[in-house]
């Protein structure tokens, strides 16, 4: 299942519930799925992996601890003065 920002101009709850059902979906249908997305809050609740990118190349793969603890994405992602 390919979604591409499922969650965008959704309410809260809306894509709370919207990823649960996508959660479901993977775990009792054993559906693959690869979505993209800018909410980071639901990227690391909701994915295993991750690989980001930057200017249409790889810059971290991983899964959300490695991604979030990586300086490479601090940098890209939150700034300089983060990382």
């Amino acid at each position: 299942l390919f979604l591409d920002e499922p969650t965008a101009g959704m309410s809260i709850e809306e894509a709370r519930s919207t990823m649960e059902l996508v959660d479901r979906l993977n775990r009792e249908l054993k559906l693959t799925v690869l979505f993209t997305e800018h909410d980071m809050e639901i990227v690391f609740n909701h994915a295993r992996t991750l690989t980001l990118l930057h200017r249409g190349e790889i810059i971290v793969q991983g899964t959300p601890a490695e991604v979030r603890s990586n300086e490479t994405a601090q940098k890209v992602y939150l700034g300089e003065h983060h990382a």
